[in-house]
């Protein structure tokens, strides 16, 4: 067949997002398929792009990002592709990246982003039924009148939360923390749902359910005080 530069690269998630069209085309190259015409091309109406964990990726990314971010556009190898934001009349792609500082991002990066850092207070039980499982579980997502799960059961997976994390004070261990958290509610959920449960039974299933998804490291080789810490009683 026809060497085409194209034919080497795969639109990836931000061709697709800057220019819906050529991406289509190239792919439509690349499986050697006809190319469609603009008017049969259906692009969504928006693109969101997520760059998730950043800091994990390639040293180099970042500044291969400088060209999207600060000249919003982006260019191929494969020319004559050079893709441009959408003009004024466009909606432009919202690019979401996320990082957890494992690995500091270069300066100029940054500059080109808007920073917004979420808190995490994984040791406050409060704070995790306010701000994380009343986000998730709440009716209404703007009010708390409404909770699908009872306030009581969410207090009471964070204060199992909070208290397992104490006992990995000094383990040298990663500690249960805000996913566990949310994956405990989700699963109490759906049981919910299924079983019909009332909120005294509910509860009951909370710490019965906690000793499996907030004990990560029982077994051989765990310390002597978490040892005995796994092995208190549910309701301790």
């Amino acid at each position: 067949g026809e060497l085409h530069s194209t034919r080497f690269y795969e639109p990836g998630p931000l061709w697709w997002a800057l220019d819906w069209t050529t991406a289509a085309q190239a792919q439509a190259l690349r499986e050697n398929r006809p190319a469609l015409s603009e008017m049969q091309v259906q692009e969504p109406a928006g693109h969101v792009v997520l760059i998730d964990e950043i800091d994990k990726a390639d040293a180099d990314l970042p500044n291969s990002l400088l060209e999207v971010f600060g000249e919003r556009r982006l260019t191929l190898p494969c020319a004559p592709h050079r893709l441009r934001f959408p003009g004024p009349e466009g909606v432009p792609p919202l690019i979401v990246l996320t990082t957890n500082e494992d690995r500091e991002l270069p300066a100029p990066f940054l500059r080109r982003c808007v920073v917004l850092s979420l808190e995490v207070r994984a040791d406050d039980a409060d704070w995790l039924v306010k701000q994380r499982a009343l986000a998730h579980f709440s009716a209404d997502a703007d009010s708390d009148t409404c909770p699908r799960l009872a306030k009581p059961v969410m207090h009471e997976a964070a204060r199992l939360l909070c208290l397992e994390r104490s006992a990995f004070a000094g383990a040298g261990l990663t500690p249960p923390g805000v996913a566990e958290y949310l994956d405990l509610l989700t699963a109490l959920h759906q049981l919910q749902g299924q079983q019909h449960w009332s909120d005294d039974v509910l509860l009951e299933r909370t710490q019965v359910l906690a000793r499996y998804l907030f004990r990560k490291h029982g077994g051989p080789g765990v310390d002597n005080h978490l040892q005995q810490w796994y092995q208190r009683p549910t309701t301790a």
